[in-house]
């Protein structure tokens, strides 16, 4: 039999966690939260190579990108050679 869409199942799962609200407030007894410590703390090793590989890594990108800054310079600064090397050798062929 169900009493508005709920089964006798949810109605009894419902009454008991009132009666189990109802106990803590009368006992006043606060619900302790449960903390979990990991087992894996930075002082292993394999934490440790795993923080030195990251860190590599975050150094090899910043290496990477100034790589790239560098060599869009470059390209720019041979760029401007080449049209002045041109520009030089043509005023010297007309001499």
């Amino acid at each position: 039999m169900s009493f508005s869409g709920f089964s006798e199942d949810d109605i009894r799962k419902l009454t008991k966690t009132q009666e189990v609200n109802k106990q803590h407030k009368v006992n006043k007894t606060p619900v302790k939260k449960v903390t979990f410590k990991s087992n894996n703390t930075i002082n292993t090793p394999r934490s440790k190579n795993i923080l030195n590989n990251t860190v590599s890594a975050q150094r090899l990108g910043e290496i990477q990108e100034e790589f790239k800054k560098l060599d869009a310079v470059l390209s720019t600064d041979v760029k401007i050679l080449r049209q002045q090397i041109e520009l030089a050798s043509i005023e010297y062929m007309e001499c």
